[in-house]
């Protein structure tokens, strides 16, 4: 099983672009070796953003574990 920790404290809008790239391909190189990633953290910290941009580039399904659909 592979973890992937990301921690994002405090970043202005360019670092926050570069983290974002760096995390994208942290996600695709997992999604290489598993079937599913899951994103966890707390608030704001480019979860969704990550996960639309990664569904975006690899053909993926995005589950919102919080929606009532996605949950059945």
């Amino acid at each position: 099983m592979t973890f992937l920790s990301l921690q994002i404290v405090h970043c202005d809008v360019i670092n926050a672009r570069m983290i974002e790239r760096y995390l994208l391909t942290k996600v695709i190189q997992a999604l290489k070796e598993v079937p599913a990633v899951c994103l966890l953290g707390p608030c704001q910290v480019v979860k969704t953003t990550l996960a639309f941009l990664v569904a975006e580039q690899q053909d993926a399904v995005y589950l919102d574990l919080e929606s009532g659909i996605d949950k059945i």
